[in-house]
């Protein structure tokens, strides 16, 4: 479908300009597998003002050869490299880079990682005349899930006509959900509201920097193709396999640091306040997150209370809206508050089913059905 679905947030003043230039960052960590064919299928979008810049973050193969490799054979790429920090560092290596150029003041951000891909045909010029007409400060798209060989797909439609229009910026109410790298961003609202993802934390970075460019803009719209080819590489970085208590834990308190953000931007003091809610609400849920995955690996209650009882917004559990988490999620709060130690057991019993020969022996125990 190529019919443009508007959706105008707030106050219709278009500060944005044209759309000059679509430049999309990579950042890339021993991704020598599948880096050409991310490039690729960028640079061979029907819209030919694309350029693209590879952020190679400290690999250990053959990727940084590789990406000078892939530079020389097209003047739209350029290559950064950097000492291995992390995908956020990556991306603001090259959000940075960008910001800095004398001869790139206006268009859009897209980003795509290492592993995955655009879908080809999707940004044609008609499209990138679009954009350029509607002074969008984010366009959004659907995207698709993929196994690793890009032959199984599963549909993800995120197509948001339930958004309504929204009187004042600022608003957290029609917040992105799927793939940020599904999106575009104006450069101009990149620029003057220094948006940038959060270092250092392994999870929910790309979901901060999604939700903070809704707060910032203007005019948000959609269209019902598909941009993004989403693989589940296992091997990627976002399936590293990590300590998983210390990563939730880092998650939280990046939300905490996150809600600090919007009390430097020039907004009215209700939208701050949402602002600061929506944070505060998502750092409580993932306490309450870790305290399940630290019983379903075995801790008692004891420990798991003395590890996230410390934590930022620990008291937030009780003050949350039961109404505003999602129905699976509503049962373990009402069960946390009511008696740590059931909640404990319930997921200690549940993690341990996980164990080879244990799960019949529960069922000939009546333990389990």
């Amino acid at each position: 479908k190529s019919v443009l679905n508007f959706i105008d947030i707030f106050n219709n003043q278009g500060v944005f300009h044209r759309m000059n230039n679509l430049i999309v960052i990579i950042p890339a960590y021993n991704a020598e597998a599948y880096l050409s064919k991310a490039v690729r299928s960028v640079l061979e979008q029907p819209c030919k003002n694309i350029r693209v810049i590879i952020v190679n973050d400290g690999s250990t193969d053959k990727t940084a050869i590789l990406c000078e490799e892939i530079a020389a054979t097209d003047t739209r790429v350029t290559v950064l490299h950097q000492d291995n920090k992390g995908v956020s560092c990556a991306r603001n290596a090259g959000i940075s880079w960008v910001l800095e150029q004398k001869d790139i003041t206006t268009g859009y951000l897209g980003f795509c990682d290492a592993d995955d891909l655009w879908k080809s045909g999707c940004i044609t010029q008609q499209t990138f005349d679009s954009f350029n007409a509607s002074k969008a400060d984010i366009a959004g798209f659907s995207y698709w899930r993929t196994d690793e060989h890009v032959k199984r797909y599963s549909i993800s439609n995120q197509y948001h006509s339930h958004i309504t229009n929204i009187q004042e910026r600022g608003s957290v109410d029609g917040l992105l959900i799927g793939t940020f790298c599904a999106h575009l961003y104006n450069i101009e609202m990149v620029r003057q509201f220094s948006l940038r993802f959060p270092e250092n934390v392994t999870r929910n970075e790309d979901i901060i920097f999604m939700r903070q460019a809704v707060f910032c803009a203007n005019r948000i719209i959609y269209r019902e193709e598909t941009l993004y080819l989403y693989r589940t590489n296992r091997k990627s970085t976002t399936h590293r396999s990590t300590d998983i208590t210390s990563t939730m834990l880092n998650t939280c308190r990046a939300w905490s640091k996150a809600s600090h953000w919007a009390e430097r931007q020039d907004v009215s003091p209700i939208k701050k306040e949402a602002w600061n809610q929506m944070c505060v609400s998502t750092a409580a849920t993932i306490l309450l997150e870790t305290a399940r995955l630290m019983a379903e690996n075995g801790h008692n209650s004891k420990h798991i209370l003395n590890t996230i009882t410390h934590e930022p917004y620990y008291e937030q559990i009780y003050a949350l809206n039961v109404e505003n988490l999602a129905w699976w999620q509503q049962p373990d709060l009402l069960l946390f508050r009511k008696n740590h130690q059931k909640f404990c057991r319930k997921y200690r019993l549940r993690g341990s089913i996980k164990k080879p020969g244990l799960k019949s022996y529960l069922y000939r125990n009546g333990k389990i059905k």
